[in-house]
Parts: C-alpha cells; structure tokens; sequence
C-alpha cells in the first residue's frame, strides 16, 4: 500500500504543473500497472 500512496502524492505533485490530459493518461497507465501486479 505505502507504494500505492507514493504513486498517489506524485500524481497529486503532477496535478499543479501538467495539463490534464497529460495526467489523465499517466493515471490510466498507472492503474495498468497496478492491476497487473494482482
């Protein structure tokens, strides 16, 4: 989880500075990556 949480607060990092089709894609990603490691 603590990894979980990480990833959460470098979104949130990304949320002030990059557009938001540019974040909605590393999310996507990012739930990819999740989901595979289950």
């Amino acid at each position: 989880m603590q990894e979980i949480c990480d990833l959460m607060n470098f979104l949130m990092a990304l949320n002030e500075n990059q557009s938001t089709a540019l974040r909605s894609q590393i999310k996507l990603t990012w739930f990819e990556e999740i989901f595979k490691k289950d």
